[in-house]
């Protein structure tokens, strides 16, 4: 589909600006972004293009800006969208929407590894981004699983709702820069539990599963064993008795 041709238009997009500046890509209206502005990959619909677009220039933006708050904003909204895809019934939409944005992740690995340096939730989502099931066999189920609501409560809230507009993406991630530094410290501070719950939540889970699968095993061990002795006892019975009759 000649996606990285299309995916390095977003290039050029992005230099309009960056998180706060007056030539970022703005959405002001229901129109979500200007139409000279908006990245075209094929296979994606006008509005999710806009989205993407939007999407991409927050990242780059927040990147430049090491704002991490919003960086964690953006690429939980990358994986939401891409549920919210699915859940409208456009799975094949959704498989292209998110080989792009692993494409984008991918093309700013570098820079986001310098803010994923120590914060373990930057570092799961870009995970998270890099593990979205994108290939032709991928099915429903699948890709449903693939977003977590751990991942959803880290979203903006129209966006973990279902919104999948570039209106969304700007005004949410705004939201989280604008905000007090406090609250942007609370915020990362419950994203990293958030990311650091779901882990312990899954290890658990494992042991859990692995001492279940044990005590299985265990237990019939000791049926067969309990089995063997009893046929043995049987045995030895038998056999006493029959020596009690040839005397």
């Amino acid at each position: 589909m000649k996606k990285s041709y299309f995916l390095s238009l977003c290039l050029a997009a992005l230099t309009f600006g960056s998180c706060g500046d007056s030539k970022q890509v703005k959405v002001g209206s229901d129109e979500a972004v200007a139409a000279d502005s908006v990245v075209s990959v094929e296979g994606l619909s006008e509005g999710i293009n806009s989205t993407l677009t939007a999407l991409q220039g927050e990242l780059t933006s927040c990147i430049e800006k090491k704002d991490v708050s919003a960086v964690v904003t953006t690429l939980a909204n990358m994986q939401v969208i891409y549920k919210n895809l699915v859940e409208e019934g456009k799975l094949e939409e959704a498989k292209v929407y998110g080989d792009a944005i692993k494409t984008f992740v991918s093309e700013n690995a570098e820079q986001l590894k310098e803010i994923a340096r120590g914060n373990t939730t930057v570092s799961s989502l870009i995970e998270g981004v890099k593990n979205l099931p994108t290939s032709a066999e991928a099915t429903v189920d699948e890709a449903k699983k693939a977003v977590v609501s751990d991942i959803v409560n880290l979203a903006a809230p129209s966006i973990a709702k279902g919104e999948t507009t570039a209106k969304a993406v700007t005004e949410a991630v705004e939201a989280v820069q604008n905000a007090p530094e406090n609250i942007k410290a609370a915020a990362t501070e419950a994203a990293n539990k958030a990311v650091s719950d779901a882990k312990a939540n899954a290890t658990q889970a494992a042991k859990d599963a692995k001492a279940a699968a044990a005590e299985k095993v265990n237990s019939e061990v000791e049926k067969a064993a309990n089995a063997a002795t009893e046929k043995i006892n049987s045995l030895k019975q038998s056999i006493t008795n029959r020596t009690g009759q040839n005397k």
